[in-house]
C-alpha cells in the first residue's frame, strides 16, 4: 500500500465521520462569520469588576463598565474577556488592581481609583485587526479538527491495519507523513475557500491579504498537524488521546490570547505565553494588519519553524520506537 491508497483509504472513511465533516463545512464558516461580526462591533469600554462590601458607589465614566461584586471573578473570567480588570476595595478607600490585559490598563486604573485622575481609557483596549481575531478563533478550533483527522492513525494501530500496513513494505515515515499531508489538506482547503468566498464573493475584507492569510494559516495548519502527530503517537488508547488533547488545546488557546488579546502583562506571564508558538502567529498577524515589515518577526518564524519540526520528527522517532518494541 503507497502513499496514494493510504489518502484514498482516507478520505473514503473520513466521509463516514459526519462530526468532522459538520465541523469543517459549517461550524468554521460560521465561526469565520462570527468572527468578522465581533471585529467590526468591538468594544471601546472597560468591563470592570469592582470588588466592594460597599454598593453605593457612584462612578461617571462612559469608558467603564462597573460590575459591583461581593466576591473577586475566577482568574478564568479574565481570561475569558468577562471582565478587563478586578478592582478589589481593601476597606479604606484603598484599592488593588489585578488584570491580564496590559500595563497600561492596570496603572491607569490606578490613577483614576487611588489617585482620582481622570483618564482617558478608551487608548488602553488592546485591539486587534479582522484578520487576527478570524486566526484566532480559528486556531482552537482547527487544533480539536485536527486531532479529529489524526484519529485514522491510533484507530489504524488499534484495529492492527497499521502493522499490516508495515508489512506491506510501506516505512512507518512514509505512512506517518500520508497521514500528515491527509490531515492538512482536509484542514486547509475547506476553511481557506471559506475564507476566498467571504472575500471575494461578498466583498468582505479580512484585515490582510489572501496571500498573506493563506501563508499564516498553512503554517497553523502544519503546526497543528504536528503537535496531534506527537499526540497520538505518545497516547495509545484513542479516547484518552481525545480528551487530554481537548483539554491541552484549550489552555494552549486561552493563554495563547486566541480569545481575548493580552499586551505587556508581566514578565513572568510574557515568558510563559511567549513558549507557546501559537501565540507567534498572531503577533506576526497582527503586525502585519498594522503595516508592520514581515522582516520585524523573523525570531517568531524561526521559532515557530523549528517547534514544528520537533514536533513532526518527534512524532515519527516515537512511533518508530513502539514499533521496534512491538507495542505498534
Amino acid at each position: 500500500m503507497n502513499i496514494l491508497k493510504i489518502l484514498k483509504n482516507n478520505f473514503y472513511r473520513i466521509i463516514e465521520k459526519k462530526s468532522i465533516i459538520i465541523l469543517a463545512f459549517i461550524i468554521i464558516p460560521i465561526m469565520i462569520i462570527a468572527s468578522i461580526i465581533v471585529s467590526d462591533n468591538s468594544e471601546t469600554v472597560e468591563h470592570i469588576a469592582l470588588v466592594s462590601r460597599d454598593f453605593n458607589y457612584s462612578i461617571n465614566n462612559d469608558q467603564l463598565d462597573i460590575h459591583l461584586l461581593a466576591e473577586q471573578p475566577k482568574l478564568y473570567e479574565l481570561i475569558l474577556g468577562d471582565y478587563d480588570a478586578v478592582v478589589i476595595d481593601d476597606g479604606n478607600r484603598q484599592f488593588n488592581i489585578q488584570t491580564i490585559q496590559s500595563k497600561e490598563l492596570k496603572s491607569n486604573l490606578n490613577e483614576y481609583f487611588n489617585h482620582n485622575v481622570k483618564m482617558d481609557f478608551s487608548k488602553d483596549k488592546v485591539k486587534r485587526g479582522i484578520g487576527t481575531n478570524t486566526l484566532g478563533y480559528l486556531v482552537i478550533v482547527i487544533l480539536f479538527e485536527s486531532i479529529l483527522l489524526m484519529s485514522l492513525y491510533p484507530e489504524d494501530r488499534e484495529c492492527g491495519s497499521f502493522r499490516r500496513i508495515l508489512i506491506s513494505n510501506v516505512k512507518t515515515k512514509n505512512y506517518l507523513f500520508a497521514q500528515c499531508l491527509f490531515n492538512f489538506v482536509l484542514l486547509f482547503v475547506p476553511t481557506f475557500l471559506t475564507v476566498v468566498i467571504i472575500n471575494k464573493i461578498f466583498n468582505i475584507y479580512l484585515g490582510l491579504n489572501l496571500t498573506v492569510f493563506s501563508l499564516l494559516f498553512i503554517g497553523i495548519c502544519i503546526f497543528s498537524v504536528a503537535l496531534s502527530l506527537v499526540l497520538t503517537s505518545l497516547i495509545k488508547n484513542l479516547n484518552t488521546c481525545i480528551s487530554i488533547s481537548g483539554g491541552m488545546y484549550a489552555f494552549l488557546g486561552l493563554f495563547s490570547g486566541c480569545i481575548v488579546p493580552f499586551n505587556n502583562t508581566s514578565k513572568i506571564f510574557d515568558i510563559v505565553t511567549d513558549i507557546i508558538p501559537i501565540k507567534g502567529f498572531l503577533i506576526i498577524s497582527q503586525g502585519l494588519e498594522n503595516g508592520i515589515s514581515i522582516s520585524m518577526y523573523v525570531e517568531q518564524i524561526i521559532y515557530i519553524t523549528i517547534c514544528t519540526v520537533v514536533l513532526y520528527v518527534a512524532g515519527i522517532i516515537i512511533t518508530q520506537k513502539k514499533v521496534n518494541l512491538g507495542l505498534y
